[in-house]
C-alpha cells in the first residue's frame, strides 16, 4: 500500500488559519438546504487529543461531541469555529418543526436505535451514504482512496436508477453520497437499512445510511484528521477526481 505522505492531523494553527479564510457561506448555505434553521456540531479533538487550549475540559468530562444551535448566518458559524478550533465539523440530518426542542432531548446521542424519527416533532432526515476505506486509527493510502472512489462510483450509478437528486462530497479520505429528493427524506429506518444492504458495499457504514448516526461532514470544512478539505465534486467527472493530484481533481462550485 502506498502510504499518502502529506496525510496527518492539522495543527491547531493550521485549523485557525483554515477557518479565518474558509467559505463559510457556502458552508452554511448547503447545511441550510438541508433544514432552514440548520444544527451544527463540533468534535474537538477526541481522536487526535489536539484541542484549543482552555477546552480539554470537554474532553476530561468524556464529550465528544457540542452542538451548536442557533448560527444563523455564515459569520456567526465562522465565529463558532474559530472559537473551538475543532478537529471535525458536522450538520445535523435531521429536519424538525423546532430545533430548540432537541436542546434538551437525549435521544440524538443514542447510536443504537434512530428514535428520533417517532418523534411528532420530527419531519425527515437526509438519506447518505459513508464510503470509507479505514476507521479510526488505521493507515491510510493511495490504493485506498482508489477503492474509495471506485465503490463510490459504482454507488452513484446504481443510486441514480432510483433517485434523481444525488451528490458526493470527498470527506478528506472517504467519499458522503447524499441524496436529495423529498421523498427520500421521509424513508424509514427500516427502508434505509434496506437501500444500503442491497447495494451490498463492504465500504459503507451502514449505520450512517440507516439513521443512528444522524451528524454529517460539513462541506468546505476542514477535516483535521487528515488535514484535507472536505468538498462536493461533480459527480460527472467524480472517475478523474484525485485530490492526491491536483491537476486532475474535479470540484464542483
Amino acid at each position: 500500500m502506498s502510504i499518502l505522505s502529506n496525510v496527518r492531523p492539522s495543527t491547531l494553527s493550521e485549523r485557525e488559519a483554515f477557518y479565518r479564510r474558509f467559505s463559510a457561506r457556502k458552508a452554511f448555505a448547503w447545511a441550510r438546504s438541508i433544514a432552514p434553521h440548520p444544527v451544527f456540531a463540533v468534535n474537538l479533538g477526541w481522536y487526535t487529543g489536539l484541542v484549543k487550549p482552555g477546552l480539554e475540559r470537554y474532553l476530561k468530562r468524556g464529550i465528544r461531541t457540542i452542538y451548536l444551535y442557533g448560527v444563523n448566518s455564515p459569520k456567526e458559524l465562522r465565529r463558532k469555529l474559530l472559537r473551538y478550533l475543532p478537529e471535525s465539523v458536522y450538520y445535523w440530518r435531521n429536519v424538525v418543526s423546532d430545533a430548540d426542542l432537541c436542546r434538551g432531548c437525549a435521544l440524538k446521542f443514542n447510536r443504537e436505535v434512530p428514535l428520533c424519527f417517532h418523534c411528532p416533532n420530527f419531519l425527515g432526515q437526509e438519506l447518505m451514504f459513508d464510503i470509507d476505506p479505514v476507521r479510526h486509527g488505521e493507515r491510510y493510502g493511495y490504493t485506498d482512496f482508489l477503492r474509495a472512489r471506485s465503490a463510490t462510483l459504482r454507488l452513484v450509478d446504481a443510486l441514480l436508477e432510483r433517485f434523481s437528486k444525488v451528490s458526493v462530497v470527498f470527506s478528506g479520505r472517504g467519499f458522503h453520497i447524499h441524496v436529495g429528493d423529498p421523498d427520500a427524506f421521509c424513508l424509514s429506518p427500516l427502508t434505509r437499512r434496506r437501500v444500503a444492504e442491497e447495494l451490498g458495499d463492504p465500504l459503507l457504514d451502514i449505520p450512517v445510511t440507516y439513521g443512528s448516526v444522524s451528524l454529517a461532514r460539513l462541506p468546505y470544512t476542514l477535516n483535521a484528521l487528515v488535514n484535507a478539505v472536505a468538498v462536493p465534486v461533480n459527480i460527472k467527472k467524480l472517475d478523474k477526481f484525485d485530490p492526491y493530484h491536483s491537476s486532475s481533481s474535479s470540484s464542483s462550485s
